[in-house]
């Protein structure tokens, strides 16, 4: 075995050269294929897109739920193009039917009509039809994804808000 100082000084650039190459291969840079029917019992990953980052700013939206009978949701925009959204944080306020028990809160992850994921937010307290929801969350969403608020309710939804927090990177 040779050791580290023994080895040629010019073979450390090439060991770090070929190691670079290797993660730019295109393979490693497609853009996450999207199944329409998962089988029970399989799991799908999505991998980011490899990119360079040119800029990242701070980034919040806002948005006004939509209730139609028991499930109220918002969709928030697509990053566009070059850009990517790497979300940390949604907050919301949600106010149902008095008495109204809730069901279910997701943040829900989808492309071309499709759902890639969903991720659960859990209820953080509640008073009399009106329910908080507060969560970091880790999600990082390509330039034509869209991500989606979804709440359901044993009885009906009224309305409420929903904030996404988190930083936008311009990509080169």
């Amino acid at each position: 075995m040779i050791s580290q100082s023994a080895k040629p000084a010019r073979a450390r650039p090439a060991i770090c050269a070929a190691l670079l190459a290797s993660l730019t291969t295109p393979a490693l840079a497609e853009t996450p294929r999207i199944t329409a029917s998962l089988a029970p019992g399989k799991a799908q990953v999505f991998i980011g897109t490899l990119a360079t980052v040119q800029s990242t700013r701070h980034y919040q939206a806002y948005g006004l739920l939509a209730c139609e009978g028991n499930v109220c949701n918002v969709a928030f925009p697509a990053p566009g193009a070059n850009r990517r959204l790497n979300l940390t944080h949604v907050a919301c306020v949600v106010t149902a039917e008095r008495g109204t028990e809730f069901q279910r809160g997701l943040l829900v992850l989808s492309a071309n009509n499709t759902v890639l994921m969903t991720y659960p937010i859990p209820l953080g307290w509640f008073t009399d039809g009106i329910y908080y929801l507060n969560q970091p969350v880790d999600v990082q969403v390509e330039a034509t994804q869209q991500v989606n608020t979804n709440f359901a309710f044993a009885g009906n939804g009224v309305g409420g808000s929903c904030t996404l927090a988190g930083t936008l990177d311009t990509l080169q």
